[in-house]
């Protein structure tokens, strides 16, 4: 029988192997954490749409929630591989007082934009009436959902990572429409890949547009309630409901010829921006915290 040593080298070796490669990954994403969040909620969301393709040949419910899940999976990724608080980044959630107000503005505005074509037909004479498209039990099954399970939990990526970040150099509303536009190109694979009424391709560069001037609205929200995360996810939920208003006459030809929705998107974001400043988009000109990260005696001296 041999007495050969026994090569142990190969071993450490191996046992060193992942702290060593979690070290880069942390050096990577500390360097980028923005983009390493976007390449994380690009990832994670759209393999779900590819697994939803090959295993059932388009969306269903079990893919339209977790799909939802990949900007606020991506940011708490991002939050941990930083070593920073993952539980601050989560807890943002928790910052509910900032006023009763912000809470009526962030329902009413969505409604507004949703019902805006039926009320600027009312405007030129048309008659209205409350034609809800489904049950009301059904709008707020709709809203709930959203709320707690799918695209409301998006905002703990966009505007509860990534708006923040980004805005500590830039103009928050530059950053706003940045985040638009990746929130809108994150959405491609429902236009692309699937036959939806709602990712109609052929209104591709509508919902570009609407959804960067709905990005700039949502981060009003976001930095003039310091942070309050709660009405921006609630913000998001009402908009996704479908319509309560129709025209039940005659339209007006020019609300028939005109893109009045995006027109009502474009005046509100206007109005935000020059009554909310394009630097901060908050009339106290103060900026939220970046939520998850420790402060620092350079932060505090800076904020003081």
């Amino acid at each position: 029988m041999s007495d050969q040593p026994i090569d142990r080298s190969t071993e450490v070796e191996s046992v060193d192997d992942h702290p060593r490669a979690l070290g880069r990954l942390k050096r990577t994403v500390a360097r980028s954490p923005v983009v390493a969040f976007v390449l994380f909620a690009f990832g994670y969301t759209w393999a779900i749409d590819a697994i939803a393709l090959l295993a059932f040949e388009g969306p269903s419910e079990l893919h339209s929630v977790p799909r939802a899940w990949g900007p606020l999976v991506a940011g708490g990724v991002v939050v941990w591989l930083l070593d920073e608080d993952v539980r601050s980044y989560v807890g943002q959630v928790k910052h509910v007082r900032v006023g009763i107000h912000w809470y009526a503005i962030g329902v009413a505005i969505p409604l507004l934009l949703t019902d805006s074509e039926t009320l600027v037909a009312l405007a030129f004479g048309a008659t209205i009436g409350f034609e809800p498209t489904a049950p009301l039990v059904l709008y707020l099954v709709n809203f709930l959902v959203v709320l707690f399970l799918a695209g409301g939990l998006e905002e703990f990526g966009w505007r509860g990572f990534a708006q923040p970040r980004l805005q500590e150099p830039h103009s928050a509303v530059v950053v706003a429409v940045l985040v638009g536009i990746l929130w809108a190109s994150w959405h491609l694979p429902l236009f692309l890949l699937y036959d939806l009424p709602a990712y109609d391709p052929a209104t591709l560069h509508s919902y570009y547009l609407t959804t960067i001037l709905w990005a700039i609205v949502l981060a009003w929200l976001y930095n003039s309630t310091g942070g309050g995360l709660l009405v921006v996810i609630i913000a998001h939920a009402a908009g996704n409901l479908p319509p309560f208003l129709a025209v039940t006459g005659e339209t007006p030809e020019l609300v028939a010829t005109l893109p009045i929705r995006e027109l009502t998107y474009l005046v509100v974001a206007l109005v935000i921006v020059g009554y909310a400043g394009p630097r901060t988009l908050s009339r106290d000109g103060e900026l939220p915290p970046v939520a998850g990260r420790k402060s620092t005696d350079s932060d505090r001296s800076s904020s003081s």
